[in-house]
């Protein structure tokens, strides 16, 4: 907010130097420049008696509000409204503060999708990291496996019938989380089984046996 306020045995006693008879409001003691409470024009010796529309019966309860204040993240900054009482006269104003979680949020909602990267050469899939938003939007359980981004022509994949959109979490009965996970399966040997999660079904997919 930028601004001090007086509280507790202090409080009454610049009340008292006020005039101010009342057993309410928060005394500001001091305005740093620049802040948001100055360019609201605050001053001290400002009696604050409301903030964002709630009763301020003390400096402690107006710290209290301003700490409790819940912000829209999609907003860079929010005004709230404030109102006091200067040299006996009533005013009226908003404080323009700036939203800490303004930035954070464009940043997630703003990020790139991971790029796909391919497999093994030979298995025939891409793959790219399972994320929040594809939990919601595909139903999923948790944020795991790897989601299929292609399944390449005649390759084992595609006589496994894996298919874009599956989400790949065991490979050979080992847990599959990351793509240097699925690597590592892939360079120890060939691939047997895949277990993936389709629709909300999870399918244990084998691979073809030719005798």
């Amino acid at each position: 907010l930028g601004l001090a306020v007086y509280t507790d045995a202090a409080e009454g006693k610049e009340r008292a130097k006020l005039k101010w008879t009342q057993n309410t409001g928060a005394v500001v003691s001091d305005v740093i420049a620049n802040s948001p409470a100055a360019a609201a024009g605050l001053q001290a010796g400002d009696i604050i008696l409301t903030f964002g529309g709630m009763e301020v019966t003390g400096g402690r309860k107006l710290l209290e509000l301003a700490a409790a204040l819940v912000t829209d993240a999609d907003k860079a900054d929010y005004a709230v409204d404030v109102s006091f009482v200067r040299k006996g006269a009533n005013n009226a104003g908003q404080i323009k503060l700036v939203n800490p979680n303004y930035n954070i949020d464009r940043i997630v909602k703003n990020a790139a999708a991971p790029a796909p990267v391919a497999d093994k050469p030979g298995f025939g899939i891409s793959v790219r990291a399972v994320t929040a938003e594809d939990v919601k939007t595909m139903s999923l359980s948790a944020v795991q496996g790897l989601l299929v981004t292609e399944v390449k022509k005649n390759s084992l994949a595609e006589k496994m019938n894996i298919r874009p959109d599956d989400v790949v979490i065991e490979v050979n009965g080992t847990a599959i989380n990351t793509t240097e996970q699925l690597k590592q399966v892939l360079a120890a040997g060939a691939v047997t089984a895949v277990k993936v999660v389709r629709a909300g079904s999870t399918l244990l997919l084998e691979a073809p046996v030719s005798f």
